[in-house]
């Protein structure tokens, strides 16, 4: 028997979870329940991760445009040392040009391996924090509307004492509900 659980089966569970936490979280506010609030200092340090993964699909744009560049300055040194070999009647010039040829040639197909490896890695790495981002910002729409409250009883997003109910989610000027890569 397969022990591997498909993504369809991951999805349903994950939702079905959140479905119950909504549930009892409702539950908890319409009863106005006496409980301490949710710490919006508690949740700073995901809003925070969200942040700084918006800056991942920009990193990976730069670390394949350098590769790029890296590609095209091996392809360009390949043909100049080749076309310099063809044009020596020298037989020792001749050997000199067509071994940093092939010097290029091997350094060309290192990067372009190299590209394909990044260009991989970062597809990888934008799908994966542009869903962690969307899941970060879900999370903090849904937590601040389950615990709206306007009061101290019941459940709400507080700082310090939780005398002080917050609808503030900014951090460092970036919302962590509206949470946007670069």
């Amino acid at each position: 028997m397969d022990k591997c659980i498909t993504k369809t089966t991951r999805n349903k569970a994950l939702n079905l979870a959140k479905q119950l936490a909504a549930m009892w979280l409702l539950t908890t506010v319409a009863q106005g329940a006496q409980h301490a609030s949710l710490s919006w200092n508690e949740l700073q340090p995901v809003c925070k991760l969200g942040a700084f993964l918006t800056k991942v699909p920009a990193e990976a744009k730069r670390q394949t445009a350098a590769a790029l560049e890296q590609l095209k300055a091996a392809g360009e040194a390949e043909n100049h040392a080749r076309l310099a070999a063809l044009a020596r009647s020298d037989l020792n010039a001749f050997i000199v040009y067509a071994a940093t040829a092939a010097a290029a040639d091997e350094c060309t197909e290192i990067t372009r391996k190299k590209l394909a490896t990044i260009t991989a890695d970062a597809t990888d790495a934008i799908a994966t924090s542009t869903k962690m981002t969307g899941h970060i910002a879900e999370m903090v729409t849904f937590l601040k509307a389950a615990s709206k409250c306007g009061s101290t009883t019941g459940y709400c997003f507080s700082t310090g004492s939780h005398d002080s109910p917050t609808e503030d989610t900014r951090i460092e000027g970036i919302d962590c509900e509206k949470v946007d890569h670069e």
